[in-house]
């Protein structure tokens, strides 16, 4: 049962808040009093970077992200995790939520969210509260990603409740939907099968207009058709086999929803990207980040990697799917070499190239 005062939790959408909805995700972000027009091109790719705290120091954190800046980056995304890789747990892991507000009074013009927040590590209404913030600090840059979770060891290690996938994807969708409702009305009664709010008051709203937005990850056929439901922004790994049937999944829970497919922003993740002419230049800088993180064997299982004009004609594939922004996974010390290399070289081909 949903009920909320001041026109309850909307799930339908008019054509115009449609459109506004999907401009406002690649458009520069507006804040109360300060408006910036968007002069984004149809064909403009968005380049987004997220860069793990694992084994990281906030010193190489806070020059990431004011590197990705300086770079040209669209976004910089920080994944929140309490623990590191699965083969060395047990290294140090700063907490995402204090990261981002940190790199928002550092930064001026790069939008920031967490690359995606497990709905079980927080209540969904402490997670709005945040989010809301987050968009202040940052003079309505922020961007909220969210998670079913998959880390088991996470959860038990910190006596965090870890539901089978059906629970923790209906958390998932309920969370999106308390979240906007939270973003966007005066206040809020929510009666689910997980949470329960009653006559909540969350202020103050966020800066960005027409609306925060929300990001999923997923990529199992259920959390797809989550994302198909209630994302702004889509976000998951694959080939562009895998990427063109779970768009075709999301386009069709989106249009079952009463939404149109052209609202959600998809995305695609690599991890990571090496961008270098020799082959050996590109093992170097693999078995620099793998050293440094202690892995028995460097992380490719998603990896791009080869000289940029070979990084392009890779993403392409992507491209002519429709995909329009690509996220960046790296682990420190981070590549400045493929992350210049990625914004001045790669990027222009892509758009250059785009239908």
């Amino acid at each position: 049962m949903v009920s909320a005062p001041s026109g309850g939790i909307r799930g339908v959408r008019s054509a115009g808040a449609r459109r506004r909805a999907a401009a406002a995700i690649d458009a520069a972000p507006r804040a109360a009093g300060a408006c910036r027009a968007s002069t984004r091109r149809v064909n403009q790719i968005h380049l987004g970077v997220s860069l793990s705290a694992g084994n990281a120091t906030w010193s190489e954190l806070r020059d990431g992200a004011l590197l990705a800046e300086s770079l040209g980056y669209d976004s910089v995304w920080s994944p929140d995790h309490f623990l590191t890789s699965a083969a060395a747990p047990d290294g140090p892991y700063l907490e995402a939520w204090q990261i981002l507000p940190a790199w928002a009074a550092l930064t001026r013009r790069v939008r920031l969210g967490p690359l995606v927040t497990p709905i079980d590590f927080r209540h969904p209404a402490i997670l709005a509260k945040m989010a809301a913030t987050l968009d202040h600090i940052s003079d309505g840059r922020a961007l909220l990603g969210l998670g079913a979770g998959w880390y088991e060891q996470e959860y038990t290690q910190f006596g965090l409740h870890y539901g089978p996938p059906a629970e923790r994807l209906g958390r998932l969708a309920e969370t999106a939907r308390i979240c906007r409702a939270l973003f966007e009305q005066k206040r809020t009664t929510f009666r689910g099968r997980y949470y329960e709010l009653r006559n909540a008051l969350a202020e103050p709203k966020p800066l960005q207009q027409p609306r925060l937005p929300i990001l999923i990850g997923a990529d199992g056929d259920h959390a797809l058709s989550v994302a198909g439901r209630h994302a702004d922004w889509w976000n998951g790994f694959g080939t562009p086999d895998d990427v063109r049937r779970k768009l075709g999944l999301i386009r069709s829970a989106a249009e079952k929803a009463g939404r149109s497919f052209a609202e959600i922003t998809p995305s695609v993740t690599f991890r990571p990207v090496v961008v270098r002419d020799r082959p050996a230049d590109i093992d170097a800088e693999l078995q620099r980040v793998a050293q440094r993180h202690r892995l028995p064997k460097p992380d490719t299982q998603w990896m791009v990697a080869g000289s940029a004009r070979e990084v392009a004609s890779r993403l392409r594939d992507y491209v002519a799917l429709g995909v329009r922004a690509f996220i960046i996974q790296l682990r420190v010390p981070f590549d400045r070499e493929s992350m210049e290399r990625i914004v001045r070289e790669v990027k222009p081909q892509l758009e250059s190239t785009a239908p």
